[in-house]
């Protein structure tokens, strides 16, 4: 974990718990406020913990919003907008949000999920609890445009699972 992410190496009362619920819920109560500022600025805001989007049709109105929001959070939370992670650019670049790539109209899973699906897909002669890890990946892969990967990775598993069998019953495991 980089060093600017522990709680250990952060001052005292500052930091937040990474990957738990109990973060999400502490982002939501603590930022409500902040979420209400945004909304009432009239663009449209998402937000997952401490990251967010923000999309307007015109450029100048986004840069404006920043600014705004640079100054509420300084003023109420004595944060600041990280310099290098404000990107504007025109939704039809697409951009990574909470680990998917979002284009409009369109969902793809993100490098960190096809590259850990992948991994997964090699291990396969050695997992004792195949059906749990590939049942995981194949539904959550669903919700993005991955039919090839999908499909790809379906035809490398069947190279070692012929049936499977749960109870003494063959059962179909993956939903492509």
């Amino acid at each position: 974990m980089p060093k600017s992410k522990s709680l250990f190496r952060v001052s005292e009362k500052k930091g937040l718990p990474i990957g738990n619920l109990t973060s999400q819920i502490f982002a939501n109560f603590y930022l409500r406020d902040f979420d209400n500022f945004i909304t009432a600025s009239g663009v449209y805001y998402g937000r997952y913990v401490d990251d967010m989007v923000l999309m307007h049709t015109k450029k100048d109105i986004l840069l404006r919003v920043k600014r705004k929001i640079s100054l509420f959070l300084a003023d109420h939370f004595h944060l600041q907008l990280h310099p290098a992670k404000s990107i504007l650019q025109h939704c039809t670049k697409g951009f990574a949000f909470t680990g998917a790539f979002i284009l409009p109209w369109r969902l793809y899973a993100g490098r960190r999920l096809r590259h850990a699906f992948w991994e997964v897909v090699k291990k396969i002669p050695h997992l004792k609890n195949v059906l749990n890890v590939l049942n995981s990946y194949f539904g959550f892969l669903r919700h993005y445009r991955t039919l090839r990967l999908r499909l790809k990775g379906w035809n490398l598993i069947n190279m070692w699972i012929d049936k499977v069998y749960l109870n003494n019953q063959a059962v179909c495991i993956f939903c492509l």
